[in-house]
C-alpha cells in the first residue's frame, strides 16, 4: 500500500470516528433537553393541578382521574424503551413519583390491562428499569422498596395539596 492511500484510510477513520462522536453528544444533548422539557411539564401548575384531582379521587379509590398521569408515565417509558432517554436521568428525575404512583395505582392498572392488555405497559417497563438502577445506585433490596399503607396514603396527601 502506497503512502497517499494509507494517509487517505486513515483520514477517513478519523472523520468517521469524528461523527460518531458528534452523533453521541447530539443525542445526548437531545436527552437531556427532553428530560427538563418533561420535568418542566410534570412540574409546571397545570399538570400539579392535574395530579391534585388525581390524588384527591384516589382518596376517594377513583383512580379514573388519575389517567392522565400514568400516561405520562406511559409516555415517559414509551421514550425511554426507544432509546430517546437515558435511565439514570429518568431515575434521577422521576424515580420517587414513579414508584409511588405505580404502587397506588397497580390495582387499578392491573384491572385495565385484564381488559386491555397494552395498557401503560410502557408505566410498567419504566417502573421496572427505574426499580433496576435504584437497586444499582443505593443497593436497596426488594424489600426497601416496598411502600406501607401509611406510606401510600402520606404520598396521596403531598400530591393531593400540591399548589
Amino acid at each position: 500500500m502506497n503512502l497517499a492511500l494509507t494517509l487517505t484510510l486513515a483520514s477517513l477513520i478519523v472523520a468517521i470516528l469524528a461523527l460518531l462522536f458528534q452523533i453521541l453528544r447530539s443525542n445526548f444533548s437531545m436527552s437531556v433537553d427532553l428530560i427538563l422539557k418533561l420535568d418542566d411539564k410534570f412540574n409546571n401548575d397545570s399538570f400539579k393541578k392535574l395530579r391534585r384531582v388525581a390524588a384527591k379521587n384516589i382518596m376517594k379509590n377513583n383512580f379514573k382521574e388519575a389517567e392522565d398521569v400514568f400516561d405520562f408515565f406511559e409516555t415517559l417509558g414509551l421514550l425511554l424503551r426507544k432509546g430517546a432517554l437515558d435511565k439514570e436521568m429518568v431515575w434521577n428525575t422521576f424515580f420517587y413519583w414513579i414508584h409511588h404512583y405505580w404502587i397506588t395505582g397497580i390495582d387499578y392498572i392491573t384491572k385495565e390491562q385484564r381488559d386491555d392488555p397494552p395498557t401503560w405497559e410502557d408505566f410498567e417497563y419504566l417502573h421496572e428499569q427505574v426499580i433496576k438502577v435504584e437497586k444499582k445506585r443505593t443497593k436497596v433490596t426488594d424489600s426497601d422498596l416496598l411502600l406501607s399503607t401509611d406510606d401510600i396514603k402520606k404520598f396521596i396527601k403531598e400530591e393531593s395539596m400540591l399548589n
